[in-house]
């Protein structure tokens, strides 16, 4: 079987500067989209795509539970179980201890993110923002004051007082 240029080519002339151009671009239009095609060939350039924005609504869907969001962080300070039965006794009761001092006001709020465990804390009458103009500016004092960590667990953001 014959492998070469096929046996019509043969018999054309060779192909002219201009007919190997219009080859090039009607290859490259093959590779391209119809609609890429389509405005390639009435503007003589490439379309851009057009950025989508996400539709309007909530940002975070996450699912607040609070109960276990303060076990789920009990657990990660306790780290992994030992093996050993004897450890693993004293291991659960460091576990408990943690989410016992957690219960007991260490964690400030839980909420799906840093303004929501904020406004959950206002709402409890766990902090107060009458000082600030804004749950923002509220938020940014409490920040600014480098005295609480905001750990994000699969069940909500908790608000960690580093003093209590």
């Amino acid at each position: 079987m014959d492998r070469g240029p096929h046996r019509l080519d043969r018999l054309l002339p060779a192909p002219g500067r201009a007919q190997r151009r219009r080859r090039e671009a009607d290859l490259r239009l093959r590779r391209q989209s119809p609609g890429v095609r389509a405005g390639h060939r009435r503007a003589g350039r490439r379309r851009r795509a057009v950025r989508r924005r996400p539709p309007p609504g909530p940002r975070v869907t996450a699912v607040v539970h609070a109960a276990r969001a303060l076990a789920y962080l009990a657990r990660q300070d306790a780290g992994p179980p030992p093996l050993d039965p004897e450890g693993r006794e004293a291991w659960r009761e460091e576990m408990r201890a943690g989410h016992d001092a957690y219960r007991a006001g260490r964690a400030v709020a839980v909420g799906a993110d840093r303004l929501d465990a904020l406004l959950r804390a206002v709402d409890a009458g766990r902090y107060d923002i009458a000082d600030c103009r804004d749950a923002a500016e509220a938020l940014a004092n409490v920040e600014h004051g480098c005295m609480s960590r905001w750990p994000v667990t699969p069940y909500g953001t908790v608000w960690v007082d580093n003093e209590a």
